[in-house]
């Protein structure tokens, strides 16, 4: 447990004593306000719901907000229905902020089996001050009036009701406020009304999914808009939901008409002198002196109010949206967002810098656009900056940031409301691509040793928030404990790993980059295999497994968060003990939400693995979560590469060896083409005395469309010869082949052996016959047409069953968009020449013999 500062406890005494201080006490018992007119009822008898795992079953949740009197009323009832909510079921508790309102309770009663206890007594009521900010460095004064019930039991029935009078003062009186209108819990019934004078134009939307009947109704002077709501079942939230997303459904108010009414309220608490304190100047005059560029006066100011003044916010009262004046800021040297952005406007005004306050909100993003104007709207507030032509959006909340203002990073707020004159609506604030956060990891390793452990240098580079976020963890962090949990995420995949001194690192401040590196020696990263000669490295991307996790449960209503604007490379390079097989492997996967890619690349005796992963937005709608599911698991699955190392295999390819099934494939295609063919060279020729009478002379003889047949049939022999030699000649080494025929490889291809021998046979028997067919050419020989035609449809046929044959040996391997435009080339000449061959006059005139 951390232990409050002496400041923090000094405040606490404070402000725990304010409320004595008060002529009035600010919690009292008393009966109902007469405004609120009849009261309801809950409804005892309702049976709760039979689906009910938190334990409460709300009987009536009702409230009443009375705007011209600041006042709003609120009565609840509850049936405790199983032992997991006694605890929180036996306390009531209502914060308020003892500056401006106090509370009156009006009743506390407990139904147990029909019989009505009232716990309603002043001593019972107890006043604390929880101030639930002090981790966030917030003090807000508000105090919590408690009521510890005794004797509650399941079954029983918990009623009270209690009115709270005042309002902030720093809203004018302006009405504004939202309720919710279904919980996590199930409600039999829902009221909430709002009174107010006709003249009084009071919105209201309702956000989120309730089924709620709505009403006008007229109270003398005042006019109530009622809304009720009946057996509103429970919301049950999905997992992992975007930060901007709420489940529950609320209803919100406001009095503000537009954006231009909420800066109207804004701009007189953020309004600046027309001349600056003599102190204040002197600060800008100090920390920009020297300086001739306006951006490096910006960054000056930037990172002293950044660094200098630090985050404490004392948010009293008025004080909840009223920024301290920036001398006492700059006095103190301490303050909240608001006190913080207003002084760096302050200074930056001084040294002749356009800069405005811009309220926005710490994590509604778009949804911001979808709430009524009003100051609620809005927890957090920012700087905008006008330079150059450009606009910059910083928070100066954010320390330890470093860089140009175009790579400095701020959350995705997404919108804001800068508090400037002329501005009458939300801007979209713009991300500058070179801010974007981003982690990319480098793991060097040196295996060129399979008996020796391998040596690993990793070089983590952080861009962007988490850049941010890494300088003030390195900064904090005692070097031991930094050096241990870096190792403990290497030890998950190497259990012998061990640290080679401690992890150093470096800043690029102008880039706002922190680069951190760790050396390790791995033992065994060559693992042999019982009983095998074969010795396999294993790399795996741990890092990015976090990236790629698919969601517990794909069927859901609602969105799925989605970490945005984010980029995650790991690389991992391999230094190899010899030559490898070369490689250059690409996979891509995509979905609404994210790019993947994976990409392999293997040249002489160096490896590179690439993983990356980039959001592409910041969730993903509830109908596309399970095709984004499935999209990372694949990504994911892919991850990992192996190596295989054969010793024995090894030994054998010392020395260059004829693959001799190739060889004999060869020396059988020839023996056999060659004497088929001299048969049907020298056979006898049939009687020619049935034939037709020849053609006219003109017909014969190279001419017409023969030009293109002679040309092809010269220049497919030397295409078939140098394919041939391209494709097939490594495979005259034993070497090569046996990498794809021995099972313990980490290339073998089951029936490699048989599909290379028939695609070399099948190659030969083509050169062969592509010579032959010159040979018949030119001898005019009637068996011409008929071996020219065979071959074209054997060609094709065989194209189709080399490419079936193909897929099933590799079925791994991505398609060849060459193999299919050569099938289809192929197709087109058949369709062609093999009807030209049956047709054509001059062949039948010229081919005679």
């Amino acid at each position: 447990m951390r232990r409050p500062s002496f400041v923090s406890l000094v405040l606490l005494l404070i402000f725990t004593a304010a409320p004595g201080s008060s002529q009035e006490s600010p919690v009292r018992i008393a009966p109902a306000p007469e405004w609120i007119g009849e009261q309801e009822q809950p409804e005892l008898s309702a049976p709760s719901p039979a689906k009910n795992p938190g334990g409460w079953f709300f009987l009536l949740f009702d409230r009443r907000f009375h705007a011209e009197e600041s006042a709003t009323y609120s009565h609840l009832a509850y049936r405790i229905t199983n032992s997991s909510a006694l605890q929180d079921g036996s306390q009531i508790s209502v914060d308020y902020d003892p500056e401006y309102e106090r509370i009156d309770f009006h009743a506390i009663r407990v139904v147990r089996a029909g019989k009505t206890t009232d716990r309603l007594s002043l001593p019972a009521i107890k006043t604390i001050q929880q101030e639930r900010d002090l981790d966030r460095h917030l003090y807000n004064g508000q105090v919590t009036a408690l009521v510890m019930l005794d004797d509650i039991r399941v079954d029983d029935v918990v009623e009270y009701a209690y009115t709270r009078r005042g309002r902030n003062p720093i809203y004018d009186g302006r009405f504004h406020d939202t309720v919710p209108v279904r919980w996590s819990t199930p409600l039999r019934k829902v009221r909430v009304s709002v009174f107010q004078a006709p003249e009084r134009s009071i919105s209201a939307r309702q956000h989120g999914d309730a089924v709620l009947k709505t009403e006008t109704l007229t109270h003398g002077v005042l006019i109530e808009q009622r809304w009720i709501g009946t057996d509103v079942p429970a919301v049950e939230p999905d997992s992992e939901l975007p930060d901007w997303y709420s489940p529950y459904a609320f209803l919100q108010f406001s009095e503000y008409a537009d954006w231009s009414s909420v800066l109207a309220w804004a701009q007189p608490l953020y309004d600046l002198p027309a001349r600056l304190t003599p102190e204040l100047e002197q600060k800008a005059d100090e920390l920009t002196q020297g300086l001739r560029n306006n951006e490096a006066r910006v960054l000056a100011i930037l990172n002293f109010v950044q660094r200098e003044i630090r985050y404490l916010g004392i948010e009293l009262g008025p004080k909840s949206h009223r920024p301290s004046p920036p001398a006492e800021v700059l006095a103190r040297r301490f303050g909240d967002c608001k006190d913080k952005s207003l002084l760096l406007c302050a200074l930056l005004k001084h040294v002749g810098i356009r800069a405005t306050p811009a309220l926005t909100h710490s994590y509604r993003r778009d949804t911001m656009r979808d709430w009524l104007p009003g100051p609620d709207v809005f927890d957090h507030v920012i700087a905008c900056i006008q330079l150059n032509g450009l606009t910059y959006w910083v928070d100066p909340t954010i320390s330890d940031q470093e860089g140009s203002l175009a790579v400095r990073a701020i959350p995705d707020y997404r919108h804001a409301l800068p508090i400037a004159y002329g501005t009458d609506r939300l801007e979209r604030i713009h991300f500058n691509p070179e801010s974007k956060s981003s982690l990319h990891v480098e793991e060097h390793y040196d295996v060129r040793s399979f008996d020796g452990p391998a040596k690993l240098e990793v070089r983590s580079h952080y861009s962007g928030n988490i850049a941010d976020s890494m300088r003030v963890y390195l900064r904090d962090t005692p070097i031991d404990q930094i050096a241990k949990n870096y190792l403990n995420t290497r030890l998950r995949l190497h259990p012998k790993i061990t640290a080679d001194g401690d992890p150093t690192w470096t800043e690029n401040k102008t880039l706002n980059t922190v680069t951190v590196i760790h050396r390790y020696t791995v033992p065994d990263m060559w693992a042999k295999t019982k009983d095998s000669p074969v010795l396999s490295l294993e790399t795996y991307p741990a890092m990015m497994r976090d990236y790629a996790e698919p969601p517990d449960s794909p069927r859901r209503s609602m969105p799925l968060a989605v970490l945005h604007p984010f980029r995650a490379i790991h690389e991992t390079f391999l230094q190899l003990p010899e030559t490898w097989p070369d490689e250059n492997n690409l996979q891509q996967f995509e979905s609404e939400a994210f790019r993947g890619e994976i990409q392999t690349i293997t040249s002489g005796a160096t490896s590179k693995i690439s993983y990356k992963w980039e959001s592409r937005r910041d969730h993903v709608p509830a109908a596309g979560v399970a095709a984004h599911a499935e999209k990372l698991r694949s990504f994911r699955d892919a991850f990992g590469s192996s190596l295989t190392y054969n010793t024995a295999i090894a030994e054998r390819n010392e020395n260059f060896r004829l693959y001799w099934p190739v060889i004999l494939s060869l020396l059988g295609t020839l023996l056999v083409s060659g004497a088929s063919f001299w048969w049907l060279q020298n056979r006898q020729p049939r009687d020619t005395s049935s034939l037709p009478p020849p053609l006219p002379s003109r017909l014969q003889g190279l001419g017409g469309w023969l030009v293109f047949v002679a040309i092809g049939l010269f220049a497919r022999p030397l295409m078939v010869l140098v394919s041939f030699f391209q494709d097939y000649g490594s495979f005259f080494d034993a070497r090569v082949v046996e990498n794809l025929t021995t099972p313990s490889s980490s290339d073998y291809a089951p029936g490699f052996s048989a599909l290379l021998c028939t695609e070399i046979s099948m190659q030969l028997l083509m050169l062969v016959v592509s010579v032959w067919l010159l040979v018949l050419f030119f001898q005019h020989r009637r068996l011409f047409p008929k071996i020219f035609i065979i071959m074209m449809l054997s060609t094709l046929v065989w194209g189709i069953i080399d490419t079936v044959w193909v897929d099933i040996v590799f079925p791994d391997a991505e398609d060849d968009p060459s193999s299919t435009t050569e099938l289809v080339r192929t197709a087109i000449g058949c369709a062609i020449w093999v009807p030209y061959m049956l047709s054509s006059r001059r062949v039948r005139a010229t081919f005679v013999r």
